[in-house]
This record gives C-alpha cells, structure tokens and sequence, in this order.
C-alpha cells in the first residue's frame, strides 16, 4: 500500500486602522483520494474496512485535518466532520469597533472536493458558506468573553446527484451559535 497523502494551510492578513481593522485570506488543501467514495469519515471508513474502497487499489492519498482545526461553521463542522479530500478558499475581514472589546467578523469560505469522484455530484463544488460574528470581550481582571455566530451554507452542484431522486435534501443549512466564557 502507497500512501501519498498532503495536506497544507497558508494565511496571510493585513491590519489597518490603528489595529481596528483586519482583513485575511486563508487557503488550506487536504489531498484526496478519487478511488474512495465520500469525503466524511463515516463513509471513508467503511470504505477502508475492506482495506480500500475498491479491490486491487494501492494507493491511499485521502488526507484529513484533525477534526478540532475549525474553518467554518457547518459545512466542515458539522456535515462533513473534518476537512478531508478537499480545499477551502477563506477571505475574512473584521472590525473592533471598541478597541479589544467590541468588535464584528464576517468569512466567506468557498469549498472544493480534492477529488469530484468522491462526490455525490461528481463535481468539485461543495458550497459557498457565510458566516458572521460579533464579540464582547472583558479586559482583565474580569476575563469574560462572549461571542454570537451565525452561518449559512449555499450547497453547489457536488450535492446532486446525475440519477433522478438521488440528490440530498441539504437545501440551505443555517446555524446560530452562542458561547460564553471567563479565561484564566
């Protein structure tokens, strides 16, 4: 068996305004592996049950990030678990409104399959997803901070199938996310 697996992140941002205003672009790559079908770890692992996903392969080159390396709100999140077998195209920008206080986010992150053949689809488009935040954020000696997300998912082509009645029922997933937490 020949595992030829890559996986790679570049991040580059530009900070203007006295440190209010922020804006980067991120890109990460996780090779993918065109003899496997899927790209969540519950399909990719009942394919490599049979040792792989189709007899006679010897080649594994499905790549997956660990799973705690977040990028997005739902797609990789919460449907597909990791980022696995694909690439991600991420421009964000955000703004202290209040100098390390208050302040707002917004990502755009464009998604491909590594691989369009693991795809429902067979096409490499997984989604566009936007998602938006705003902060509240204590100074010490209080330490508290707060933050209210929300994200959107608009699924592209990778998510219908050619055979008719065979597409997912995703539509446009939508999460609103609270968190609160004091830091030491």
């Amino acid at each position: 068996m020949d595992i030829r697996q890559f996986g790679a992140v570049a991040r580059a941002d530009f900070t203007a305004l006295n440190g209010q205003l922020n804006t980067g672009l991120e890109f990460g790559y996780a090779s993918g592996d065109a003899e496997m079908d899927g790209l969540t770890p519950m399909q990719t692992q009942a394919a490599m049950g049979q040792a792989r996903g189709y007899e006679g392969s010897t080649v594994n080159s499905l790549f997956r990030f660990d799973p705690d390396f977040n990028v997005d709100l739902i797609l990789f999140e919460q449907l597909l678990g990791q980022i696995a077998g694909a690439y991600y195209v991420r421009p964000w920008v955000s703004y202290d409104f209040i100098r390390n206080t208050v302040g707002a986010r917004a990502d755009v992150i464009y998604s491909l399959a590594a691989q369009p053949l693991q795809t429902l689809g067979n096409s490499p488009h997984l989604g566009v997803e936007l998602n938006a935040s705003v902060w509240y954020r204590a100074s010490a000696p209080h330490n508290f901070y707060t933050v209210l997300q929300y994200g959107i998912l608009f699924p592209l082509t990778a998510w219908k199938s050619p055979y008719p009645g065979g597409n997912t029922d995703l539509e446009f997933p939508q999460t609103v996310q609270f968190m609160a937490a004091i830091t030491y």
